[in-house]
Order: C-alpha cells, then structure tokens, then sequence
C-alpha cells in the first residue's frame, strides 16, 4: 500500500513538471548554427533523385556537385548548417528549376511579388550571400567585420535585431518569409535528405 502510495505521488508529481512547461519548449527547435551533418556528395545524390523534370537554372557549367561543396564550405565558414540552407534553396527555387537568375538562390530582395531580387557575379557569391544573411538572423550581435568573408548581402543590415530568429522553426511569419510554414517546409525537405542519407529526423514536433 506504501508502495502504490508513493507510486501515485511519483505520476502526480512528473505530471505537475510536465504542466509547468511552457508549450513552446515542448517543441524541437532546429538551429541555424551548427555544422552540417550531411555531405556535399550526399546532398547532390539526393538532388538528382528527387528533382522533378525541368531544366536546372544554373549557370552553364556550374554543376550540383559544385554548388552543394559551396553550401557545405561556405556553412563552414560561418558555422551555418550548410545542408539545410541548401533545402532552402530548393524550396525557393523549386529544385533549382526558377528563380535562380543572377546567383539569387534564396529569393534575397524579393519584397513583393513580382520583384526579381538581388544578383550576385558568382555561384559562390550567390551562395555566400544567403548565408551571411542567416547569420544576420541567427547570431545575436553579429556585425559585418565579424563575418568570415566581407559581407555581400545587400540586406545584411536590415535584420534587426541580430540574432532575431536563431532556428529555422522561425523562418516564417515575417522573418525571412511571410509564410507561416515556411520554416516547416524546409525542414520536412532536410528531413527528406537526412532520410537519403540513412539519418533521423529532426525538428519532429513543429
């Protein structure tokens, strides 16, 4: 009788913790920041398995193989998850067959429906400056002079505050997308990759 007493006040207890959390604790937050945990080589695999048919929109010469290397390398440099932000290109390029004129792979400047966007001279640029523009995002206090490289994205200053939106869960609603699913969009595309590459999901709870 003890035993089950005690037992009861065990479940009470843990119930009472469970209640106090906030419900957006609850969920799993996926970072900006971090390393990538899937290879440059994987990442372009997974492309050329699931791309829908249409013409890449590419420069000429400028192969997948490549741009994923800069995703990963240019992650690197700025301890940006190089992987996902290359789900986000695919989301916003609808797998790289639109949108991608002038190296703009992440729709940088397009305010308004419509509008063209940024350009920038090079794949590498183009790929340089989306992630500088999630550091802006997701790095609190950042300042151009602590970029790794001098900064390129024309919109750097216009995040306000730094470090505003630090997971990808708060891409949307404003942030680098009106979209409130945008965040959750992404995701469910890394997730499709992590699942080529034989890893767990993550961000399950959003």
């Amino acid at each position: 009788m003890r035993f089950r007493t005690a037992l009861v006040a065990l479940v009470a207890g843990l119930a009472l913790v469970a209640s106090a959390v906030p419900a957006a604790a609850l969920r799993e937050p996926v970072p900006i920041v971090g390393a990538s945990d899937v290879s440059a080589a994987t990442m372009a695999s997974w492309f050329r398995a699931n791309k829908p048919a249409g013409a890449q929109c590419l420069e000429p010469g400028v192969s997948m193989d490549q741009l994923a290397k800069l995703y990963v390398k240019e992650g690197a440099k700025e301890n940006i998850r190089g992987d996902i932000a290359f789900a986000q290109a695919i989301l916003e390029t609808g797998w790289f067959r639109f949108g991608c004129e002038g190296n703009n792979f992440a729709g940088i400047g397009v305010t308004t429906t419509g509008a063209t966007g940024n350009a920038f001279p090079t794949p590498r640029i183009g790929v340089r400056a989306q992630i500088q523009h999630l550091v802006a995002y997701a790095k609190a206090g950042i300042r151009k002079r602590d970029l790794a490289h001098p900064c390129v994205d024309p919109r750097f200053s216009l995040v306000s505050p730094k470090g505003k939106a630090p997971t990808w869960n708060q891409m949307g609603d404003g942030n680098w997308a009106q979209d409130k699913k945008y965040g959750r969009k992404i995701i469910n595309l890394y997730n499709g990759l992590r699942a080529y590459a034989g890893l767990p999901s993550v961000g399950n709870q959003i």
